[in-house]
Formats: structure tokens, sequence, C-alpha cells
């Protein structure tokens, strides 16, 4: 007797069976394809953040010590960084492209060494890629600041300059002015003795004798007034007098403009009034107890702290760097086309007010030493 089947109770073909396998080969390839890619991609992920955590970690380190006293930080031979003599982060790691900055030094992959006493009241400038023993590698580029507030004790003047003896002063006499043969520039002068204390009294004697660039080792002004053009460089410390003004006459253009380099520190006891094309370089601390007046087309650069005890008044589009600490009092006055940039922190003490603090960019930390005074907010986005 035959048997006849119904259409559900029909097998697969050969066909059929045949496209079922390739189909399902290629699923089960494109996820195995799917699965190893995932795996590939997470491995990546993984060793990716642990190279970002291990940088974190070294950025934390830096931070915290930062916040204390000065310490040395050394790059050494075996591509890794060293604090006063311990490994900075794990061992299975290394350095390359680094670049490290401090007003106290500078350390590149090109130049090992250490630097020495890094000031934790100044940025320290951080950049470098890290690498794991597979090559794989990660890049950080930060600044790290002191943020604990600047403090200073009951008395204590910060970025204070102390006087010399001021009977080591000898009156300048123009008549020692002497050519400097040395260069064969008749524009370039030199005292008779650049090894003394010298005082001056009224009207700069620059320009006399063909000399329009003079250098001295110590100066004291007692009321003077700069003729523009002058070109002054002062080896070791500026002094003024107290209530006697120093004053830079206004230049024309930048041909004219005067040029004032201490290549130490600079304390003017009296009003310091810096007219217009004015170069005003200080390699080290700059200290005014009285007013401070930077008039348009003047640019100041500052190599470490200010003290500012009544305060600084820019105009026009002039511009002060100080690579150290702001300290100030008094008033506070940028203009529209001023800037006041502080690369370090900055400190505000009593009595104090600002005006233009859109125009004042602090890149460390601000302190106020009355809770009473009035906040502001500045910005480095210009």
């Amino acid at each position: 007797m035959r048997k006849y089947l119904k259409d559900d109770e029909r097998g697969l073909t050969l066909i059929e069976l045949l496209a079922t396998i390739v189909i399902g080969s290629i699923v089960i390839g494109l996820a195995t394809g799917v699965l190893v890619s995932a795996m590939k991609q997470n491995k990546m992920v993984t060793e990716h953040n642990a190279l970002r955590q291990e940088a974190n970690l070294i950025i934390t380190k830096l931070r915290q010590i930062h916040q204390e006293e000065p310490y040395t930080l050394c790059f050494n031979e075996d591509k890794k960084l060293y604090i006063n003599g311990s490994s900075l982060g794990t061992d299975t790691y290394t350095y390359s492209a680094v670049s490290v900055e401090n007003v106290n030094g500078e350390l590149t992959t090109g130049s090992l060494g250490c630097i020495h006493d890094i000031d934790v009241n100044s940025p320290l400038l951080v950049e470098f890629t890290l690498e794991d023993k597979e090559g794989h590698q990660f890049n950080l580029n930060t600044a790290i600041q002191r943020i604990k507030p600047v403090e200073r004790s009951e008395g204590e003047v910060v970025g204070d300059i102390p006087w010399e003896n001021r009977e080591e002063f000898s009156a300048l006499n123009p008549s020692h002015l002497t050519v400097n043969n040395t260069n064969n520039n008749p524009s370039n002068c030199n005292f008779a003795s650049t090894t003394l204390n010298q005082k001056v009294s009224g009207t700069f004697p620059i320009n006399s004798g063909n000399c329009s660039s003079v250098t001295f080792k110590t100066l004291l002004l007692d009321g003077v007034t700069f003729p523009a053009g002058s070109n002054i460089t002062i080896n070791q410390i500026l002094y003024s007098y107290i209530n006697k003004s120093t004053i830079i006459q206004d230049g024309w253009s930048i041909q004219n403009a005067t040029n004032l380099r201490v290549n130490q520190q600079a304390r003017f006891d009296g009003k310091l009034d810096l007219g217009q094309y004015t170069s005003f370089y200080v390699d080290n601390n700059l200290h005014t107890k009285k007013e401070f007046t930077v008039k348009t087309k003047s640019d100041v650069f500052i190599g470490k702290d200010a003290n500012f005890e009544q305060g600084v008044s820019l105009t026009g589009d002039s511009d002060v760097f100080i690579t150290g600490n702001l300290f100030a009092n008094g008033t506070i006055n940028v203009g529209p086309q001023a800037e006041l940039y502080i690369l370090g922190n900055l400190y505000l003490g009593d009595n104090i007010i600002i005006n233009g603090s859109e125009n004042i960019c602090v890149e460390g930390a601000v302190s106020y030493k009355s809770p009473a005074s009035p906040k502001y907010s500045f910005s480095c986005e210009n």
C-alpha cells in the first residue's frame, strides 16, 4: 500500500541544506569577526585607560608636591622622571618628548638633568609622552598651579627688596661717561666706575657725548627724569628714594623708545611713571611703594614676583607680564586695550579696587587678605 506524504512532512533537499550551511557559516564568520574586533578594541581601550590612569597618577603626585615646599625634578637616562630621588610612576612605563618648565629651569628629552628648588608659587608646565612596554603611547600636556592661597606673615612685606647702605652710592659725574671701545660703537657707553654704586639726580645725562646706551652696577635714583630714547642697563639693583618720582618721558615712535633693563631687582619708593613707547624689563622682583603708571605702547616684563603697594594703572595698549606672583594693594586700573598677565598667583590686600578685571589674566590662584573684599573674576581667554 503506497503512503503519501503531506507537504509539511517533506525533508530538506540537498540545495536547501547547502544553502543553510553557507548562510550559517557566513553568520558565524561575521559574529566571530565582530567578537575578535570587540576583543581587540577592548584591549586597546584597557591599555589606553591604563596609560591615562598612570598619567593622572603622575600629575596628581606632581600637584600634591607642588603645594608644599620647593622640590627637585629630574629626567634621567633611563627615560624616567624622579622627584627628590624617587621614581615618579611605576617602572613599567617610560617617558619621551619630555618638556618641563619652571622659572627656576627646564627639562627636555635632549637635555637630561634636574630642576632644583622648583618654585611652587610659579606654574610648572609639563608635557610628555608616556609609553608602555608594548609601545602604546599617551600624550599629556598640562600646567600645574599652586592651589593653596598665597599667605604672608603679619608685618611681612612680600617681595620686598632690602636697601643697601645708601652711603656707598657715589654721585654720578657725567664727565665719567666714556665710549665703550670694546664694541667699537660710539652709541654704547659705560661709566668709568661700573663696579661702584652710582646715584643720579635730576634729568638723566643720557645722549651726552653721543651716548644713548649706558650700563651701571647698581643705581640709586634721586628724583630722576629719563629722556625719551634712553637705553639703560643696571646689572644688579635699581633703587629710588622715598617720595622722589621716577619719570620716563614720552617717546613719539617705536624708534624713539626708551629701554630700561634691570638684571636683578628694582625697588621704587616714590612714584614710577613709564611714558609711552617704554620697555621696562626686570629679571627678578619689582617692588613699587607708590603709584605705578604704564602708558600706551609700553611693555613691562617681570621675571619673578611683583609687589604694587599702591596699585598700578595701565592705559592704552600697554602690557604688563609677571612670570611669578603679584601682591597688590590700592587700585588696579587696566584700560580696555591694555592687558595685565600674571603667570603665578594673585594676592589682593586691603582696600583693593580693580577696574578692568576682564583684561587681567591670572593663571594661578587668587587670594584675598580680607574676607570682606569684593570678589573679582579674571579671564585668560583673550
